[in-house]
């Protein structure tokens, strides 16, 4: 087509696509959603919520509290799982961010899970 004008041909017409698109408000990435308890066996567990809808993914750091610099880079994975913590493995530091889709990160959330008692 050439000008507004022109009434597209059939052949154009059935080449047409429509796509839904969902527009996100520009924005921070949502904080880390990241649930440390006990599981029914009494051990420590950590849940990484995926609730609100613009996180994608989270990498996580982890490792002894005194050595564990989540201002370091290095060391980040991500994380698909929900984790059962052994008891010799704690206390336990965690560093996490949260990605969007566009794979922007959160705010850095640092937690620790003290030693059972």
């Amino acid at each position: 087509m050439s000008s507004a004008d022109e009434q597209p041909g059939i052949g154009l017409m059935r080449n047409a696509l429509t796509l839904a698109m969902e527009l996100q408000a520009a924005g921070l990435t949502p904080e880390p959603q990241v649930k440390i308890g006990k599981n029914r066996f009494g051990a420590s567990s950590v849940r990484w919520s995926y609730e609100h809808r613009l996180i994608d993914h989270y990498t996580v750091k982890m490792g002894p509290p005194d050595t564990t610099d989540c201002s370091e880079p290095e060391g980040f994975k991500t994380q698909f799982r929900d984790l059962t913590l052994r008891a010799k493995s704690l206390p336990l530091k965690i560093c996490t961010y949260a990605h969007d889709i566009n794979g922007q990160p959160s705010a850095l959330r640092e937690d620790i899970v003290p030693a059972a008692d």
